[in-house]
């Protein structure tokens, strides 16, 4: 008997008999770092590094000369080099103060490089890893609160309403990342989590449970409900988890580790006792 018949005949077993494992191993988690050199023909990523990863995640860029990059408030580090500094709402007064109903920054500033090999150093000022998200033309991303550190010159935030968050620990105002209109081009935005991060994949129809506090981001059109932990609110409740977040695939969501929200109510409970 040939080699590739054993192997096909073997295959044919394994797959009867780890039906339920294959099953289970639908929702894979990964956590590679997305780090990536400037991208051929798109002109607005820089070739970027990431350093002190995963605990200190800091990024920096090696901006050439008319490269920038877009950051959201107190994210810089240094720079070195020379840069273009300008500091507006981005999108007018309106959309800015959207922006301020959610962790995002009223205003935003853009550092363009003017000179041939300039660098800068961003970071968000909570521990934790940090990746970086392709945003293509068509996309629109969905990112949770107090994550993101700055994007490319084509990415804008837009901020919308969504009811759901009332429930969750998640904002009522939520922010997308889109293409600019005037950009025919991909971009891409840097997202910063508060601990660790993991990336989920779910295959059609597959339900996975989430603490609203450890959202971290997602593609706009994935689905989700919001449920209950026990089969009460009052044992809901009293668990602490309140609202959960049922994400329903086939989808693809990045999540965090750990909870500000949580860290937060730890430190005034503990500053209250003292």
């Amino acid at each position: 008997m040939s080699f590739k018949k054993k192997m096909s005949r073997s295959s044919k077993k394994s797959k009867k008999i780890n039906k339920n494992e294959t099953e289970q191993k639908s929702i894979t988690q990964s956590n590679v770092k997305l780090v990536v050199n400037e991208k051929k023909g798109n002109k607005n990523i820089p070739s970027y590094e990431y350093i002190d990863n995963p605990s200190f995640t800091s990024v920096i860029f090696n901006c050439k000369e008319g490269q920038g990059i877009v950051a959201d408030n107190d994210k810089m580090n240094y720079m070195i080099g020379d840069f273009d500094v300008k500091t507006s709402s981005r999108g007018g007064i309106l959309k800015g103060l959207k922006r301020l109903a959610t962790s995002s920054s009223m205003f935003e500033t853009t550092y363009t490089s003017i000179s041939p090999n300039s660098k800068i150093s961003l970071s968000h000022y909570l521990p934790g890893d940090m990746f970086s998200l392709t945003i293509n033309p068509d996309d629109r991303i969905v990112f949770g609160s107090n994550s993101l550190v700055c994007m490319s010159n084509n990415v804008q935030v837009q901020t919308r309403f969504r009811a759901k968050g009332l429930f969750t620990k998640e904002s009522a105002f939520i922010n997308d990342l889109v293409i600019d209109k005037r950009s025919n081009q991909s971009g891409m935005a840097w997202i910063s989590s508060y601990g660790g991060y993991k990336k989920i994949s779910l295959a059609p129809e597959q339900k996975f449970v989430l603490s609203g506090g450890l959202f971290l981001a997602a593609h706009s059109h994935v689905r989700y409900k919001l449920v209950r932990l026990g089969k009460s609110f009052r044992k809901t409740f009293l668990s602490g988890e309140g609202i959960l977040m049922q994400f329903i695939g086939p989808a693809e969501i990045y999540i965090r580790t750990r909870d500000i929200g949580s860290f937060s109510k730890f430190i005034k409970q503990t500053a209250k006792k003292k």
